[in-house]
């Protein structure tokens, strides 16, 4: 007797343009058919999809996801209760990890349109952050060696990017991979964030330096 194959959680890209047709509650369907842990008040709106593996995928109580996002799932990705994140995001872009990740975005964190989060490396956003638009998260570096082409050198992950609670990341900022910014930092408007930031500090510059301290 043959062993009938397991069904493969994952969301078919041929299927792409239904799903961003359809509405809010249907999307919650089809993404809760296929594995997902999706709370019935989470709203995903137009033109939006969410493919990858959707059986890693948990979603929380009020969470809003705008228009026009992308979201791709490589390993177990969490949304929390009431996290906004607003239209033309994408998340979850970059390249296939070596290892299962994971990618968390806290309560009642907003992200602002048009931000882009790789996740090659896995991330995890604390709670309460705002990161403003046009922002640049990275978690990967590629590989730069002499007397090799470009092309043909590795993706190297940076595992443990991190950004914790209240913070506030400005306008078209960029995180490098494998930074930690601590609880209630300040980075400033088109800040390269190359290094690890301290609790309540404000930076900014390229690459960021100290500028301040909240009070």
């Amino acid at each position: 007797m043959t062993k009938k194959k397991p069904i493969k959680k994952t969301f078919i890209p041929l299927y792409a343009p239904i799903f961003r047709a359809v509405p809010s509650a249907l999307k919650r369907f089809i993404l809760r058919s296929l594995g997902a842990e999706i709370s019935h008040t989470c709203i995903i709106n137009k033109n939006t999809l969410i493919e990858g593996k959707i059986n890693q995928l948990k979603i929380g109580k009020g969470v809003v996801i705008g228009k026009n996002c992308t979201i791709r799932i490589h390993g177990k990705m969490v949304i929390e209760d009431g996290a906004i994140i607003r239209e033309k995001c994408a998340i979850g872009y970059g390249h296939t990890p070596e290892k299962n990740v994971l990618v968390k975005i806290g309560k009642n964190t907003m992200i602002s349109p048009k931000v882009y989060i790789e996740t090659t490396g896995g991330v995890e956003i604390g709670e309460h952050v705002i990161i403003t638009g046009e922002s640049v998260i990275f978690t990967h570096e590629h590989s730069v060696k002499k007397d090799i082409l470009i092309q043909k050198q590795k993706i190297i992950p940076k595992y443990g990017t991190t950004i914790g609670n209240d913070v506030y990341i400005g306008y078209r900022s960029t995180i490098l991979g494998g930074v930690i910014i601590e609880d209630g930092a300040v980075i400033g408007a088109n800040s390269v964030i190359t290094k690890n930031v301290n609790q309540n500090t404000i930076v900014a510059g390229v690459p960021a330096r100290i500028i301040g301290h909240r009070e």
